[in-house]
């Protein structure tokens, strides 16, 4: 079981999409500079890989806290994270959390001995700190996931349109699998990072992506579901219901 904050499991820059220059042509919104993105980047923590006895069978669940970094004057209005799991061959998500968030609503991730995974609501604020081992998070943007029965995990991070304060907050992001063991999966991310002008307006956009177009555009993210269930049981953020 790995519940440690300091397993990193992703510290890289994003970088401007080349294919995604031409999308402004015509619209009336600048693109930001290139030296204006330089410390705008994106950060994956494992927060929990846990096994689960499954009917007839074992499985796991894995979790990771995500937070976009935006440059200084700059922030992330969306964001697009892509899980394709490559190995083993032949597998499906058997669930994947949030579906869809309520915002500023302090929740607990949960899952049933099907794999299936829940959010339960307290309705009281409180978050994950750094170096702690928190209950509860609160997700302060939309969130749309989908993957179930797939081999392929998708989530879909929106601002709010009102506040503007984009989705730069830490997002646990979940999903559950089946067997065991090593268990490796493409990542890439797709977002969009705005600069707001005066009273509010947009005056420059830059479409972002994790790597570049001349090299691979997607990282290698691997992890070990345990065999067997640890003697203490599922982490604090994981917590197994019935």
């Amino acid at each position: 079981m790995t519940t440690s904050d300091e397993d990193v499991l992703l510290q890289a820059p994003l970088t401007p999409d080349a294919f995604a220059d031409g999308e402004l042509e015509g619209s009336g919104l600048e693109r930001i500079a290139d030296e204006d993105l330089r410390g705008s980047r994106l950060l994956l923590l494992r927060r929990a890989v846990e096994h689960l006895e499954l009917p007839g069978s074992s499985g796991g669940a894995l979790q990771i806290a995500c937070t976009f970094h935006p440059a200084p004057g700059c922030r992330f209005t969306w964001a697009r994270i892509s899980m394709h799991f490559t190995t083993p061959s032949g597998l499906q998500i058997l669930d994947v959390a949030p579906r869809e968030t309520r915002e500023r609503e302090a929740v607990q991730l949960t899952v049933d001995r099907t794999g299936k995974l829940g959010i339960k609501t307290h309705g009281v604020e409180a978050s994950a700190k750094s170096g702690t081992q928190a209950e509860f998070a609160v997700y302060h943007c939309a969130i749309q996931g989908s993957g179930e029965g797939t081999d392929h995990a998708l989530w879909d991070l929106t601002e709010n349109a009102h506040r503007k304060d984009g989705v730069g907050r830490e997002q646990l992001l979940a999903v559950t699998l089946p067997g065991a063991g090593v268990i490796t999966a493409a990542l890439s991310v797709n977002a969009r990072l705005v600069r707001s002008g005066v009273a509010g307006k947009f005056d420059a956009v830059r479409d972002l992506i994790l790597g570049r177009r001349d090299a691979a555009l997607n990282y290698t993210l691997a992890f070990t579901i345990p065999e067997k269930p640890p003697a203490t049981g599922l982490s604090r953020f994981l917590r197994l219901l019935g």
